[in-house]
């Protein structure tokens, strides 16, 4: 209850929670943008089930203007004198030097932005649309302990002062000063697993389960952004759509509880047999 409360206090400042499993891991059939916009309901949070974790949903838009952003901050000072404008929510991370914080940008990130010392390790990224990041109370495996809330700031209508590019050169100043260091930083436009580029034979996969859906008269309409199209789902009696597909990034849910996953998941439920080779999504 502790996690639910949270949540919905979490809303109630802009921020969305998502529930996770394994101490913070996406849950299967998680489509981070679709969800960005269009987040859930507050009922709808709140009765998520949080025990194996909590995720803040990124690049989502802010009551206040602008679009919220995160730091994901490895290596850092061991306390802040100035926080960055447009703060949400700061967290201590696993360890000293660690923190999570969250802030609205005026521009919405597409992917993340990692910043990295002369020597080519990561120090910290940004991240944004298309992506989560874990959040109190989620312990990881392996971690000594979870995220400590510093600060959460009391103002659902925090308004957006930095652009993505001032945020980026704010951190990366801090840290070149902080760790004594020349820090860059690189726009990577990471894609997620629901961005995955369809190889060749990814693609015959595709056509051939859009056949199959036809034979058993699914029939499916654009619902989104990324290629998502909606029908009745084939693995139970559907009275109202509740199937989910992107042809264009691989992914398939049932909103009704039958199953997510990736195109060959799918495949298999449906009984299409392969004589080629295994079917594999590639980062």
């Amino acid at each position: 209850m502790m996690a639910q409360d949270w949540a919905a206090q979490l809303y109630n400042q802009g921020l969305i929670a998502l529930p996770c499993w394994g101490g913070g891991k996406t849950l299967p059939g998680t489509c981070h943008r679709q969800l960005a916009d269009n987040p859930p309901s507050e009922k709808a949070i709140y009765q998520a089930d949080y025990s194996g974790g909590l995720s803040i949903l990124l690049g989502t838009h802010h009551s206040g203007g602008g679009f919220v952003t995160a730091m994901d901050i490895d290596e850092g000072p061991i306390s802040f004198m100035k926080w960055p404008k447009g703060l949400l929510l700061a967290e201590h991370g696993t360890s000293a030097g660690k923190w999570h914080i969250f802030l609205t940008t005026i521009d919405r990130l597409q992917g993340q932005i990692n910043l990295r010392d002369e020597v080519g390790d990561l120090v910290a990224e940004i991240k944004g649309y298309g992506l989560s990041m874990r959040s109190w109370p989620t312990i990881p495996i392996g971690k000594p302990r979870g995220y400590r809330v510093v600060i959460l700031v009391d103002d659902c209508n925090v308004i957006p002062v930095f652009s993505v590019a001032d945020t980026t050169e704010w951190l990366r100043n801090l840290l070149s000063s902080t760790l004594k260091k020349n820090i860059q930083a690189k726009n990577t436009q990471q894609k997620v697993y629901e961005h995955q580029i369809l190889d060749s034979h990814f693609t015959r996969l595709a056509k051939d389960i859009e056949a199959e859906l036809l034979k058993r008269g699914v029939s499916l309409r654009p619902s989104g952004r990324d290629g998502w199209q909606s029908g009745k789902c084939p693995f139970h009696h559907d009275v109202r759509p509740s199937f989910s597909i992107s042809f264009e990034l691989g992914a398939w849910k049932c909103w009704s509880g039958c199953g997510s996953g990736y195109l060959p998941s799918l495949a298999r439920r449906l009984g299409i047999s392969n004589n080629r080779r295994s079917w594999e999504v590639r980062g």
